[in-house]
Parts: C-alpha cells; structure tokens; sequence
C-alpha cells in the first residue's frame, strides 16, 4: 500500500469585484475563482485548485502548482482588509472537502483604490 503524505501549506486569498462578479485568486498558486457572493468564488477557487492538484503530478509537472499570481494581486492583497485567517494541513483527500465558513479561510478583500471596510 502506498503510504499518503500531507503537508502543511498556507495560501492568501485576495477577494475583489470584477464586472458583477466576486473573484477569489489565491497568491500561491495563481488559481482563481468566481461566483455572486465571496463564497461562491472560494467555492469555485476550491474546485480549480483541487483541479491543479492533482492534474500537475499527473502531467509531471508539480512546481505547475505552485507558481505564484502576478505581483498586481500581492498588492492587492497587501492593500486589502482582513476578512479571515487559518491555516490547513493539505493531503488529496482532505483538499476535495471544503470545511467550514468563510470565516475560517484566509483572505483579504480588495476595493479598488484600497481598503475595504468589512
């Protein structure tokens, strides 16, 4: 049997509007999502990035899962409001569950020309 590895890893998450769409883009991995409310683009952001994960390994090319977002969107990111904050242990199994609210993801949500009031 094939032992499973986890590891811990961290991932930002900047939330901002585009058009009539929240858009959740993860810093690490370059990955976004969409949807009508911040949680329906953390939702799309998981299904993509359970997506990368597994497909990078499978095509030989796992530094593909970690190449980091434009420096745009670090800005962003640094500009932004906390909204969230936590860290998760990562393995396959655990990555195609979302646990949890919102509330319990690290993110910060950027309004165009700064910080947001949350």
């Amino acid at each position: 049997m094939q032992e499973r590895h986890s590891f811990r890893l961290s991932l930002r998450i900047v939330f901002y509007r585009e058009d009539d769409a929240w858009i959740a883009h993860c810093l690490e991995t370059d990955v976004a999502g969409d949807g009508q409310t911040k949680r329906e683009a953390l939702d799309s952001l998981w299904d993509a990035t359970v997506i990368q994960f597994e497909a990078s390994p499978r095509w030989k090319n796992p530094a593909n899962f970690f190449t980091p977002a434009p420096g745009r969107y670090f800005e962003m990111y640094a500009l932004g409001a906390d909204v969230a904050r936590a860290d998760m242990d990562v393995s396959a199994e655990r990555l195609t569950e979302v646990d949890g609210d919102l509330d319990e993801i690290a993110g910060r949500v950027y309004v165009d020309g700064g910080l947001a009031v949350v």
